[in-house]
């Protein structure tokens, strides 16, 4: 409960409060404040659901209440505020929006005048209800943000008060968006991470006597979770505030502390500050932010009955992310069982075996996650027979209730983990395809579940699946399955360039790409990365389809990417054995960069330019069709030399061609030779491929 709010600066106590409530403080000569809203407010606690009756009164109460002191009538501030943030604990409880709403309107406007307590209370139970008020934000971080002045650090009388603050911050810096006016959660921050110092070191007892270990881990929490946040009109992020770094050394500092009495809830949430704090706060990382680490994984050995499933799952996933080796800790043996006998892994272990078959081992899909991707990043725990059973139990239960997210990161995870992890990897992706790819997943996450099918060579899976969803593909749907195609085309041509080599794959991917034609309305980025990626996979496009990718190529302009972009373009180009415009303009600006006539801003001129990406198109187009290969060459030529008579015979080196490429391109080039009058054309092929 929140303690009994502050005597105001003048006035004397009235009696008749409500059993249970503070104490009413009136100015002299008025009576005592409206009572109605107390009344409201005790049955709020009393109550487990919110009706249309209950919710009227307390509206009515809460109106009279606020048109009475806005008028010098009634309640002081020092009792309206601990009333309403009450209230708004109570009604996100109940989940009562629209009430919540209206005390955060009317609180905005005198929010200045409320104790730091029922601020905290106010904005923690908007932010539980993911309500948005523009103006109660507004006034919710310029209150914060005054901690950064000595005026204003004595307003949170409390850790706890802080920690709380911070906690709401962090919550609304997830869901809003940067450009709310007048909102500047960099400087509310700062301003929370100032004020919180006071309540450090010894003079801790003159500012609400000493903090708890809690509130000291949920401090860090809020402030490592929230480095990335910007001022709204630029600047440096919060991780570089001198201010922020040392509130999490003293927040931090008193978790470890602590640690010994600290439960496994605490344990693991300082374990996840310090892991989120790794990245950004370097200089902190050898004198507070490990230590903290290897501290919770001690805890976690020798009180490993106080820590449950998902304390565990998130300190792994806390030592994962800060990258520690198995044999990080006191003496080694800290992490893994390999080095040490019972470490860390072995707990792990223990508690996944403990569930047997009956009820299970007490883990979340989001525990499995963080456990099978800790392994998949520390080395060694990818042998470690938690890792095993983490992936013997998503196979068990299936992946049916797990999120978009969720999937995504397993599939990563059981991919990188090697050959004995597939089942469980075929178990997700089959759940990802019966989701629908281009229906159920970001284009990111798209990317990464086929990257992930990809480098684990799983053939008969859910791309299989998933290919013969996008050609079936019809109606609104087919934007979205082109979206998807163009994904998969550049996945698999970086990790699986192999994937066609069986008939069935390639008749799939074929199929696919013939009813969707994914270069229709595709950006002119994704459509030079899926040229190039159908010339690597050696799509084969019938003449309806071929004539249909070189409209859309005949817009590009070349001068808009990069030299390697240019020369995977002009290599995709020729290896589908297609003409179109751009190809002439887009080799000579290759080449016109390549001898530094223009240079390449984005890639930096002529060590850019992809040799051997142009060369390989070259190469296939000869393989295929020798006479077009020559044409499709002299084409090139006439970009940069003006038109080429096929005459006089002559012999030319495709990658010499190019002045940027390194002598030992130039020397391990094909060499074409273009012939007289019939226009033949003979290739001699170096042993160790075109370059």
């Amino acid at each position: 409960q929140p303690p009994p709010p502050p005597p105001p600066h003048r006035g004397a106590p009235a009696t008749g409060g409500a059993e249970g409530g503070a104490a009413t403080w009136c100015e002299p000569g008025r009576g005592v404040g409206d009572e109605a809203l107390r009344r409201e407010v005790q049955a709020l606690r009393a109550a487990r659901s919110l009706d249309g009756a209950a919710a009227g009164r307390f509206e009515a109460a809460l109106g009279a209440a606020v048109s009475s002191s806005a008028g010098g009538e009634g309640m002081a501030p020092g009792v309206l505020g601990p009333l309403l943030g009450m209230a708004s604990a109570q009604l996100a409880r109940l989940g009562g929006s629209d009430l919540l709403a209206a005390v955060c309107d009317h609180a905005a406007e005198r929010l200045q005048c409320f104790g730091g307590r029922e601020v905290a209370e106010i904005a923690s139970a908007a932010a539980k209800l993911s309500l948005q008020r523009p103006c109660f934000l507004r006034a919710f971080t310029k209150l914060c943000a005054e901690g950064e002045r000595p005026s204003g650090q004595g307003r949170w009388r409390s850790l706890r008060d802080v920690s709380m603050a911070a906690l709401a911050l962090l919550q609304v810096s997830k869901r809003t968006a940067p450009s709310c006016e007048g909102a500047d959660l960099a400087a509310a921050f700062r301003g929370l991470a100032a004020s919180s110092l006071h309540h450090f070191g010894p003079g801790a007892e003159a500012h609400g006597g000493a903090p708890s270990a809690r509130d000291a881990v949920e401090l860090a929490h809020a402030l490592a979770h929230a480095l990335d946040v910007r001022p709204p009109h630029g600047g440096a992020p919060l991780a570089a505030a001198p201010v922020v770094a040392e509130a999490l050394r003293a927040a931090l500092g008193k978790a470890r502390h602590d640690m010994h009495r600290a439960s496994g809830r605490d344990a693991a949430m300082a374990a996840g500050a310090a892991a989120a704090a790794w990245s950004a706060m370097e200089s902190l990382r050898a004198t507070v932010l490990r230590p903290c680490l290897l501290d919770a994984t001690q805890l976690a050995r020798f009180r490993r009955e106080d820590f449950n499933a998902h304390d565990l799952a998130i300190l792994a996933g806390a030592l994962a992310r800060a990258e520690l080796a198995p044999d990080d800790g006191p003496g080694g043996g800290g992490l893994g069982d390999a080095s040490g006998g019972g470490g860390f892994a072995g707990v792990l272990a223990e508690r996944l075996a403990a569930g047997g078959s009956g009820e299970g081992p007490g883990l979340t899909g989001r525990d499995l996650c963080f456990l099978l991707w800790s392994a998949a990043r520390v080395d060694g725990w990818a042998n470690e027979a938690f890792a095993k059973s983490a992936a013997e139990e998503v196979c068990r239960r299936g992946a049916s209730t797990l999120s978009a997210q969720d999937l995504t990161t397993l599939s990563q995870s059981l991919s990188s983990l090697g050959p004995s992890f597939h089942e469980a990897l075929r178990v997700v992706t089959n759940e990802a395809a019966r989701r629908g790819l281009s229906s159920s997943f970001t284009a990111r996450d798209q990317a990464a579940i086929l990257t992930a099918l990809a480098k684990a060579r799983l053939r008969g899976s859910a791309l299989h699946a998933e290919l013969r969803a996008l050609a079936a593909a019809s109606g609104a749907a087919l934007a979205g399955a082109r979206a998807t195609l163009r994904v998969a085309v550049q996945t698999l041509s970086q990790s699986w360039p192999g994937f066609v080599s069986e008939p069935s794959d390639a008749q799939l991917l074929f199929d696919a790409v013939a009813a969707t034609r994914p270069w229709v309305q595709a950006p002119h980025q994704e459509l030079v990365h899926l040229a190039a990626g159908l010339g690597t996979l050696g799509v084969v496009l019938d003449a309806e389809s071929s004539a249909s990718l070189e409209r859309e190529l005949e817009v590009v302009a070349p001068s808009a990417f990069s030299s390697e972009e240019l020369s995977q373009l002009v290599g995709g180009i020729l290896s589908l054995g297609l003409a179109p415009l751009c190809l002439r303009s887009a080799a000579g600006t290759l080449l016109m960069r390549a001898r530094g006539g223009e240079g390449d801003k984005a890639e930096g001129g002529a060590g850019a330019v992809d040799v051997r990406a142009v060369g390989d198109g070259f190469a296939k187009a000869l393989r295929r069709s020798p006479q077009e290969a020559s044409m499709a060459l002299l084409s090139v030529l006439a970009a940069e030399h003006g038109p080429v008579a096929p005459a006089a015979p002559q012999e030319s080196r495709w990658a010499a061609g190019l002045p940027g490429a390194p002598p030992a391109a130039r020397s391990a080039s094909s060499v074409v030779v273009v012939g007289g009058g019939g226009g033949g054309c003979a290739s001699r092929r170096p042993s160790r491929g075109p370059e």
